[in-house]
């Protein structure tokens, strides 16, 4: 039997589960609806009313939704998209999906950019505010096209790219004292306005079984023991980076820098509580992107990035480039020898050097101006140094007159040579004969773009891990150019697996 303080608890949620609901249902005018429902019957098609307010709960913080949400069995059985943006400048939980599309060619983006456009002429907003910098749709691709579907494995249920309109998100931003809540409801042809406001009852329901209403103690799952199993050993790997190396170092070799990753499976002896990991990634890398993404019926990707792809405000840009890389020192006065080494570092500077070039090349052919220090800053994480350049460009208006947009921009910079090497079809080919593994979404874009396409961004997927159960499969990669030793760069991805 439930305790007495579970059902006043449950009671005191149904109250305001209802309370939520009038206060939605008063945004929406008959005239709105009998819009949404013309619209799709014109056409045709399901159209999708996107309502939106703010939230009057005790918490600000969505992600005690997120805690929620990731202790209960409904992770493995719908899209989710839990994600903090560094310092938690922004947060928003997004569950289920109203619509969704799954891309497989080889023009996958150009595929994304075209849906965005068809989807976004038919969701109508009802709100009393208007956002213009927040998620309309998430989205995420694999490292590399397959065009082949993933039945086993750690990324079994992960397609080549996948874009989705979720069917309830909690909003939170740092300028915002309570969080703002979206319900998407579709409407199809022939549905009444009594049907469109049931669905809208029904998800509410749901969003507010996330919402905390009181302060929630997460419990402590860190001590778990772990049975390892090191996918690639170590003789395998430096068979790898020798055979790379003695490629770049020959006169006539095509290669300049590959960079090459390994997967490190454990098993638990119980399963890996998904909110205790994301909650102990948010107090170790309060500067990262924390994410977290399912689809139904697959495995869990979570991680911590430090490396932004892109990101869109109107016609700015903002990317970065970060490579080379070494470990922290064991006290202050290492920690900053180890910074001026990577400072100094030839070998790194180099592998950074041809990241920033491919980026700025790949920028000048959309931008009319581009902004970058002179030299690289260090990037100091808790378990690494990274050297890093922050890349401004703003878009001429060529570009965005030809309706260029995220999806394209991605297009140009994926993968970077941080995450794939240079020259980047030799280096791709290369790293795909010799590494032996699916990257799935690995290190490859995820993000989200609003309604317009023209605000969005879109994280590399890297420091990052795949949970299924009581099994892990976590990723690690690094830079080969011709100065690379074996023995460096297993050392490289060691510190980069413990995080």
């Amino acid at each position: 039997m439930p305790s007495l303080r579970s059902q006043k608890r449950f009671t005191s949620l149904r109250r305001h589960s209802m309370s939520v609901f009038t206060s939605f249902e008063n945004l929406l005018d008959p005239s709105v609806v009998n819009h949404a429902i013309s619209i799709a019957n014109r056409g045709n098609k399901t159209s999708f009313l996107r309502v939106h307010k703010k939230l009057s709960v005790v918490t600000n913080d969505v992600w005690s939704s997120v805690r929620r949400i990731a202790s209960s069995e409904s992770l493995e059985n719908q899209h989710v998209c839990a994600w903090q943006a560094p310092n938690s400048s922004y947060q928003f939980l997004a569950e289920g999906s109203t619509w969704d599309a799954t891309l497989s060619t080889e023009n996958r983006f150009e595929q994304a950019k075209t849906m965005l456009r068809d989807l976004k002429d038919r969701v109508i907003d009802v709100g009393s505010e208007k956002f213009q910098d927040i998620p309309l749709v998430c989205a995420g691709f694999s490292f590399s096209s397959s065009n082949a579907r993933r039945v086993s494995g750690p990324w079994r249920g992960y397609p080549d790219g996948k874009i989705w309109l979720p069917s309830t998100m909690i909003y939170r931003s740092i300028t915002t004292d309570v969080p703002t809540a979206f319900v998407t409801v579709p409407i199809h042809p022939g549905d009444s306005p009594a049907s469109v406001r049931m669905n809208l009852k029904t998800l509410i329901e749901e969003l507010m079984k996330r919402i905390d209403l009181e302060s929630e103690q997460v419990q402590d799952h860190s001590k778990i023991d772990f049975l390892s199993s090191e996918t690639v050993s170590k003789f395998v790997w430096e068979d790898m980076i020798n055979k790379t190396v003695t490629e770049m170092r020959k006169n006539n070799s095509d290669l300049s820098k590959v960079v090459l990753a390994r997967c490190h499976e454990e098993k638990a002896d119980t399963d890996i509580h998904i909110g205790a990991t994301l909650e102990n990634l948010r107090k170790a890398y309060p500067d990262c992107h924390i994410f977290m993404l399912t689809h139904p019926n697959s495995s869990t990707f979570l991680g911590a990035s430090p490396e932004s792809l892109v990101r869109l405000e109107g016609s700015h840009i903002y990317t970065t480039a970060l490579a080379g890389t070494m470990g922290r020192g064991l006290t202050a006065s290492e920690d900053e020898g180890i910074k001026r080494k990577l400072r100094s570092s030839q070998k790194n500077l180099h592998e950074h050097a041809l990241v920033v070039s491919a980026i700025r090349s790949q920028l000048e052919n959309v931008s009319s101006s581009i902004r970058m220090p002179a030299s690289p800053i260090v990037r100091t994480l808790r378990n690494v140094h990274h050297l890093e350049t922050p890349i401004f460009a703003k878009i001429s208006n060529e570009y965005l007159h030809d309706e260029g947009d995220i999806f394209d921009i991605i297009s140009r910079l994926h993968p970077t040579p941080a995450m794939g090497g240079w020259p980047r079809s030799n280096a791709l080919k290369w790293m795909q004969d010799i590494e032996g593994m699916d990257r799935g979404w690995y290190a490859s874009p995820i993000g989200w773009i609003n309604r317009d396409g023209d605000c969005g961004e879109f994280i590399v997927a890297i420091r990052s891990a795949v949970v299924e159960r009581e099994t892990v499969w976590i990723y690690a990669g690094c830079g080969i150019v011709a100065a690379s030793t074996p023995e460096s760069e297993w050392q490289e991805t060691l510190v980069k697996l413990q995080a």
